[in-house]
């Protein structure tokens, strides 16, 4: 009999899924320069950002700051996207718990 390890990890939905996800809704992100960024950890990054993300009538549904970014085109796009998908994947699962559901 094999044995296959089970990791406890939750699976990821893809970037390009998470995107789907908020554009059927028609959820929005806002990503603004952090006013006030906490630098630890961040200590070498060219820009501090803060991202909003938004429901069609505007109501914040989760925001982040404090976001570091490298000052290199192309892999702070796709961090950016990795934020988003990681903010999209917060709000499913906080709308998935019973206690939202009656709200």
């Amino acid at each position: 009999m094999s044995h296959r390890k089970v990791s406890s990890r939750p699976r990821r939905m893809s970037v390009k899924r998470a995107q789907d996800i908020a554009s059927k809704r028609s959820w929005t992100f806002h990503w603004e320069h952090d006013e006030s960024p906490d630098w630890s950890g961040i200590e070498d990054a060219k820009e501090v950002l803060h991202c909003v993300l938004r429901d069609e009538n505007g109501h914040v549904l989760d925001s982040l700051g404090g976001i570091g970014m490298s000052g290199n085109y192309a892999r702070d796009q796709r961090f950016g996207r990795e934020i988003e998908r990681d903010m999209i994947e917060n709000v499913l699962a906080e709308q998935s718990r019973p206690q939202y559901a009656g709200t």
